[in-house]
């Protein structure tokens, strides 16, 4: 693919990249990571949990299985990513730091290891791992959306006045980030055991 073939070429550092970044910011153009989509091609990554591969349909897990095997013996189409994926993530970090917005997404592409209500919290830990500090990946994956969309005087953080869900982590996620994965969830002053929510949606994803 001459795309990925491009990026893997690409330097980062050099003029060009600096002035597009320079042009996107001084246009206010904001940038959407998708970090859990590039993951899933990248040889050496981890796979989706297994309480996220068991929500698929039986179907859909034993192809997203055999295909993360697949990646994992690192197939021509596949090496480009073990540099793309990195380097997709410094210049995050770049873009960030040169004063543009950078919002977080988790579009459920690929072939099947992006799944909501994992990849939302897996998008945050790749963050992190990007060099983010937690409450800055944090301010990514809500706040800077918010803004973004006109919406931050009603959501997109913990404020008197404003509408939100609150995640309670057991843990310290600014420590260690998969104390994501252990949570609970109020809305509307009633709380959510994502544990029970998994649980009714086990082996249906995929099946509509």
């Amino acid at each position: 693919d001459r795309s990925i073939a491009s990026l893997v070429d690409l330097d980062i550092n050099g003029k060009p990249m600096k002035d597009l970044i320079a042009f996107l910011v001084a246009h206010h153009v904001a940038l959407t990571s998708t970090l859990t989509v590039f993951e899933t091609f990248t040889p050496g990554r981890p796979e989706a949990p297994d309480a996220a591969r068991a929500m698929l349909i039986p179907e859909l897990r034993q192809a997203y299985e055999t295909t993360y095997a697949r990646v994992q013996t690192v197939p021509d189409n596949s090496k480009p990513y073990v540099t793309v994926f990195p380097k997709l993530m410094k210049l995050e970090r770049m873009f960030a730091a040169a004063g543009g917005t950078l919002l977080a997404g988790t579009d459920p592409t690929g072939y099947g290891g992006v799944l909501p209500g994992f990849s939302g919290k897996r998008q945050i830990q790749l963050l992190v791992e990007a060099g983010f500090s937690f409450p800055e990946a944090l301010k990514i994956a809500t706040l800077n959306g918010a803004v973004f969309l006109g919406r931050d005087k009603t959501v997109g953080s913990l404020m008197v006045g404003k509408r939100a869900d609150i995640a309670v982590v057991e843990g310290d996620p600014a420590k260690d980030t998969h104390a994501l994965d252990n949570m609970f969830v109020f809305k509307n002053g009633v709380g959510y055991r994502t544990d029970a929510i998994f649980d009714m949606y086990r082996g249906k994803v995929g099946l509509y």
